[in-house]
């Protein structure tokens, strides 16, 4: 299933001006101006000309507006917007709907439309090795609050980032390990934004040894790059730390190939604050209701100190996502993966082609469950599938259901959703847990 959002409106995702536009709505570098794609600090949810309802997780906000920029360009949308709204002033709320398919809206040039963003993942590219006539091969984004990470690049990405509504303004590209499946798509990915005249530098990460194959993708051909590629190579559990997350590195165990995988890790997040009791305790809205959020004990006019213990709750923990890439079971992804919100990994076979799945550093859904159970994961999805189950992977769905109940698999275009969690910050001990391959 989809899930239809909110579109920043005005051209399609290929456009070379994406960046250019989302920089002028939103006034910063790293929005994206597309489908699932929301500036950090920007909570509130938006849709096409207002209407009631509010963003569960931040319910105090939905009175909000956004304007738009242009309100001229609003004129093709009058029959939508209704009289008195071609200034699109829209009020917030968080409720979403479904759609069978990838929506792309180009009714409004330059009309923006801001939504409150979960944590989305989507799947670009779900075949093994080779692609199919129903799936691409490996390559996934992940969006977070305005911020595209794509991870894996196989042979047709930038296509399937078209269908699927993917922005090219993404700068981050991490690389689980450098088999051609995996890389393929980055000639071409390059290309395409450099025909698009983008100047905003790239950043790929991958393993190390990564850097010199990626390069040669990149050269391949001789044609003029129009932006900076930065490439790095991580070490197991080096991080690549940003403001409210990070990515960890692990080590996967994928044949002789140097092969890591992926967790992205949010950092916590504040406990919630009670404004019905601040009222009634007489502290007024502003700056103060801020500092006692953020954990700092206030002095009232009256001489009252009040403790943020008072007013805000146990601190709430963040999502975590982990991407295997390809690699058989093992115990550095039961490690990365302890209380997931989601496990992405690897299941290239079924059962009776488990010798073929040990002899080539792959896994079977089965031992994919086994992962997930082990990890205590809360949902488990299986991707990197055999063309032999192209078209239907129903096997490897009843393999995995019968270890790990919330197992499923990815097809192309499929987008899971993570919305925010109320749950309380709980210290895992995992430090039972070797970081070796079981068997």
């Amino acid at each position: 299933p989809f899930v239809r959002r909110p579109l920043f409106v005005g051209c399609p995702p290929t456009f070379a001006g994406d960046l250019a536009l989302t920089r002028g709505i939103h006034g910063r570098e790293s929005a994206s101006a597309f489908s699932g794609h929301t500036p950090p600090g920007h909570p509130e949810v938006l849709n096409e000309c207002g209407g009631p309802g509010r963003d569960e997780g931040h319910p105090s906000q939905n009175q909000h507006t956004a304007a738009i920029l242009h309100p001229h360009l609003c004129k093709p949308q009058a029959a939508v917007c209704g009289p008195g709204q071609q200034t699109l002033a829209v009020q917030a709320w968080g409720r979403v709907q479904l759609f069978r398919g990838p929506i792309v809206n180009w009714r409004a040039v330059g009309t923006a439309y801001i939504a409150a963003m979960p944590l989305l993942v989507r799947f670009l590219g779900t075949a093994a090795s080779r692609p199919t006539v129903e799936r691409g091969v490996s390559s996934l984004a992940i969006i977070r609050e305005g911020e595209t990470l794509l991870f894996d690049c196989g042979e047709g990405t930038q296509r399937q980032m078209m269908r699927y509504g993917i922005s090219f303004a993404f700068e981050d590209l991490f690389f689980t390990h450098v088999h051609s499946d995996h890389i393929l798509g980055l000639t071409g990915l390059v290309r395409t934004m450099a025909l698009q005249g983008r100047t905003e530098p790239l950043r790929l990460w991958g393993p190390r040894g990564a850097g010199k194959t990626l390069r040669q993708c990149i050269s391949l051909g001789g044609e003029r790059t129009t932006f900076s590629i930065d490439i790095t190579e991580l070490e197991p559990g080096e991080p690549v730390k940003r403001a409210d997350y990070h990515i960890e590195t692990f080590a996967v165990s994928h044949g002789p190939s140097q092969s890591l995988g992926y967790a992205l890790v949010e950092e916590e997040r504040l406990g919630r604050f009670n404004p019905d009791l601040a009222r009634a305790m007489g502290i007024p809205e502003g700056p103060l209701w801020g500092r006692i959020h953020k954990g700092q004990s206030i002095t009232l006019d009256d001489g009252r100190v009040i403790a943020p213990s008072a007013l805000v709750g146990e601190r709430r923990r963040g999502r975590r996502i982990v991407v295997t890439g390809d690699t058989r079971p093992c115990n550095n992804t039961i490690a990365a993966a302890q209380d997931a919100d989601l496990l992405i990994h690897e299941a290239t076979f079924a059962d009776d082609e488990a010798a073929r799945a040990l002899e080539t550093g792959h896994s079977t859904a089965r031992e994919a469950a086994e992962v997930a159970r082990k990890a205590g994961a809360r949902r488990l999805v299986l991707t990197h599938i055999s063309a032999r189950y192209s078209r239907d992977a129903h096997e490897l769905e009843r393999e995995a259901r019968s270890v790990f109940p919330r197992s499923s698999i990815a097809r192309d275009g499929t987008e899971i959703e993570l919305s925010l969690t109320e749950e309380l910050v709980v210290t895992a001990d995992v430090d039972g847990v070797e970081a070796l391959p079981f068997t």
